[in-house]
C-alpha cells in the first residue's frame, strides 16, 4: 500500500513538474506570433455594427463590460453618450458584431454543458482563415461577489484572468475540435499533426519536434497553416 501511494504521489508530482515546464517555455514564446485578443477598457463605448439573423444591421456603440457579458448579448447604443438609452440585444437574435478591435459571431459548437448555458452562443473570433478560432469564456469569480441592489454579476467589470476559456477550432466552416483539452497538452503531436494533416510537410514537422514545431509554438504553426491555405487560394472562413 505504501509502494502504491509513493508511485501515485510520484507520477503526480512528474506530471505537475512537465505542466510547469510547458508554461514556462510558453511564456518565453515569441509575442509577435502570440494570439490574443485585445483587452477593452470597462464600460466604455466602441463604434460598432451589429448584424441581426434577420438581416438589419445596427450602426452605434457598444458597450464592453466583460469577456462573458459580451458573448451573451449586446450593450447596444446609437451614439456615443452613455447616458442615452441602451438596447439590450439577447446574443440569440445576433448573426455577429463588432466591437472595438473585436469581432463576435453567432456559432454552435460541440458544447459542454457543464462549461455553456444556452445564452452562450457568440464565440469572439480570434483567427481567421484556413483554420478559424473562436473563444469561449466562463465566469470563475462572479457568483462569490456580493452586490448591493442586486446587480446582476454578469454586468460587472472583470479582466479575462477572471474567466475560465474553451478554444474551439473550425476548418471549412465546420466545427473540427477543442483546443482547450488535455489532449492539446499531453498529445501535442498527435493532436496538431491530425489539424493540419491537409498540409504534410507542416504536419511532418509537428510529428518530428522539430524547432519551431512544439507545444509552445501553436500558435505560430497555425498561423503558418492559414498562410499555406491562402497561398493556395482556397481560404474558408466559419461565415
Amino acid at each position: 500500500m505504501r509502494k502504491e501511494l509513493s508511485f501515485i504521489i510520484g507520477a503526480l508530482l512528474a506530471f505537475i513538474l512537465f505542466i510547469c515546464i510547458l508554461c514556462v517555455s510558453a511564456s518565453g514564446q515569441n509575442p509577435e506570433i502570440k494570439i490574443q485578443p485585445e483587452e477593452l477598457a470597462c464600460e466604455k463605448l466602441y463604434p460598432a455594427a451589429v448584424i441581426l439573423k434577420k438581416g438589419d444591421t445596427l450602426r452605434g456603440y457598444v458597450k464592453w463590460v466583460n469577456r462573458q457579458a459580451n458573448q451573451r448579448r449586446v450593450y447596444f447604443y446609437k451614439d456615443a453618450d452613455p447616458q442615452t438609452r441602451m438596447q439590450l440585444i439577447p446574443g440569440v437574435t445576433i448573426r455577429s458584431y463588432t466591437v472595438g478591435s473585436l469581432t463576435y459571431e453567432n456559432i454552435q459548437p460541440e458544447k459542454d454543458k457543464s462549461f455553456f448555458c444556452d445564452a452562450d452562443v457568440l464565440g469572439l473570433k480570434i483567427l481567421d482563415g484556413g483554420i478559424t478560432l473562436y473563444q469561449f469564456y466562463r465566469d470563475t469569480i462572479g457568483i462569490k461577489f456580493k452586490f448591493k441592489n442586486d446587480t446582476n454579476y454578469l454586468d460587472v467589470c472583470r479582466k479575462e484572468k477572471d474567466f475560465e476559456k474553451n478554444l474551439y477550432a473550425y476548418k471549412n466552416g465546420k466545427y473540427v475540435c477543442n483546443l482547450q483539452t488535455t489532449r492539446w497538452v499531453l498529445k501535442f503531436r498527435e493532436a496538431m499533426s491530425e489539424l493540419v494533416s491537409d498540409c504534410p510537410d507542416l504536419a511532418q514537422k509537428v510529428i518530428n519536434k522539430e524547432k519551431g514545431y512544439r507545444f509552445v509554438n501553436r500558435d505560430k504553426i497555425l498561423l503558418e497553416y492559414n498562410e499555406w491555405v491562402k497561398s493556395k487560394g482556397t481560404n474558408v472562413s466559419h461565415n
